[in-house]
């Protein structure tokens, strides 16, 4: 595994994107962000790109710039007359509420749409996006680039219920499921049966994105009657420090040219 998919908090696959962006392949790279990262348009212009920081390349001249090809490959998608959506599974009939229209609950609900379950998300706010949208300068992210992505999860299915607090003990009763994506959450609530919590202490917008991953794949598993995976971090070896010589010996195959 690239050291760069080690370092995204998201664990995207990296390689593929750049793979496919190279050759021109940005229906195929937006297919390969999007297994992780929900609105990488979003996050490709204010993500403080870790994965960078752990590049290979950056032994060489300076990092692949992993944060602007995500958002390259997110904005040809989006400006293109059929934007891409993936297909989902057949309605399950099962309903899960998710509190917090910000990243993690946006992210919940484009995985479980997938999985066929119907989502509703809720939130205080008069519009969705959560931090993405009330704590982010529209100089760094512009809500017609934030509204965007948030219009094509609303295309898989999602409905939204905006502006009013609600209540998760109110909504187990009507929901198979209860989603708090609220931020760090009442132990109290969250212990209620049909409750779950995705939080993060990170103020990291990939971060959060990837909790709302998990609870949904979390969610799917009891939904389903599926165990849950405990163990699937795949096996990896990092390189050490390198001796002189050895990164010439791995940059033989790298592009010389000068950037673009």
């Amino acid at each position: 595994i690239g050291p760069c998919q080690t370092g995204c908090p998201a664990h995207m696959d990296i390689p593929a994107m750049i793979g496919h962006i190279a050759v021109g392949r940005f229906r195929e790279a937006i297919r390969v962000v999007k297994e992780h990262i929900a609105l990488p348009a979003a996050l490709g212009r204010i993500c403080p790109a870790p994965c960078e920081k752990t590049c290979r390349r950056g032994s060489v001249d300076a990092p692949v710039s992993i944060c602007l090809l995500k958002r390259l490959a997110a904005d040809v998608d989006l400006a293109s007359n059929n934007p891409y959506v993936p297909a989902c599974k057949p309605a399950i009939g099962k309903r899960v509420a998710i509190i917090g229209a910000g990243p993690t609950g946006l992210a919940a609900a484009y995985y479980l749409l997938q999985e066929g379950v119907a989502c509703t998300i809720y939130d205080d706010h008069t519009a969705p996006g959560g931090m993405l949208r009330y704590g982010v300068p529209m100089a760094r992210l512009p809500h017609d680039v934030l509204d965007a992505e948030i219009a094509l999860i609303e295309r898989l299915g999602a409905k939204f219920e905006l502006g009013a607090p609600v209540s998760a003990a109110d909504l187990s009763q009507d929901y198979d499921a209860v989603l708090l994506a609220v931020g760090k959450t009442d132990p109290e609530t969250a212990n209620l049966p049909g409750v779950f919590a995705a939080a993060s202490r990170s103020r990291l917008a990939v971060r959060a994105v990837a909790e709302g991953r998990k609870a949904a794949r979390t969610i799917s598993h009891r939904l389903f009657h599926v165990p849950a995976i405990v163990h699937d971090k795949p096996f990896t070896v990092r390189i050490g420090r390198l001796v002189e010589g050895e990164i010439d010996t791995l940059a033989e195959g790298a592009n010389r040219e000068k950037r673009v």
